[in-house]
């Protein structure tokens, strides 16, 4: 598993000893080669783990099981020279989880349409790559329409005028996750492409020029 700093600078795998309940222990801290960057960073190993391990100490980790990213945030709860216990304190039902893709993913900023191009955008894909992309919603209507697709496994079908077209194109993809984002009152839609792939394909290889 790997474990980062909230501020991003310390970031180094470990194998997972033990899990009981909500407390981890991991079987390594960070060490020299650990090392983060950033030079305001501590230089010391001693220094380094007592500032990210001390006790209550927030963190992130991160793991992967069949292809899904979780991550959650704990807190140090005990440290000793060689292993450390911490203790999950975000619900793995709330834990941000994202479907991994075979290819590179574009950032990008494509006006969806759900519902016709006639009628306003339904929602913006904010990354793509030739096998998927993230579809961003928030219209009520429009994302309990797409939660009941992924409920019946039904496809998602929607269309997109790319930059380098003047047509809009049909595109259909399987809708493989749905992650709340309360903050802005959005949902981020996980879709893999069923078809629709060459006009995918010729967009993304306009952005490898860039």
């Amino acid at each position: 598993m790997q474990v980062l700093s909230r501020d991003g600078k310390l970031k180094f795998l470990s194998p997972l000893v033990e899990a009981v309940g909500d407390v981890l222990v991991v079987d390594r801290l960070p060490s020299v080669s650990d090392m983060p960057e950033d030079q305001s960073s501590p230089r010391d190993i001693a220094a380094l783990r007592n500032t990210y391990f001390k006790f209550n100490q927030t963190l992130l980790i991160r793991t992967i099981d069949r292809g899904v990213v979780y991550s959650c945030e704990t807190r140090v709860l005990e440290v000793s020279e060689q292993r450390a216990r911490l203790q999950v304190y975000t619900a793995p039902r709330e834990i941000y989880r994202q479907y991994q893709r075979h290819e590179h993913r574009f950032s990008c900023a494509l006006c969806a349409y759900l519902h016709g191009h006639c009628a306003s955008a339904d929602g913006k894909i904010s990354d793509i790559s030739s096998c998927g992309c993230q579809l961003t919603l928030s219209d009520d209507t429009t994302i309990a329409e797409v939660r009941d697709l992924q409920i019946h496994d039904k496809p998602l079908n929607f269309e997109v005028l790319f930059p380098h077209d003047d047509s809009y194109r049909q595109l259909q993809g399987k809708v493989v996750s749905l992650i709340n984002d309360d903050e802005h009152h959005q949902v981020r839609v996980g879709v893999e492409f069923r078809s629709g792939a060459e006009s995918v394909a010729e967009y993304i290889n306009l952005l490898r020029l860039y």
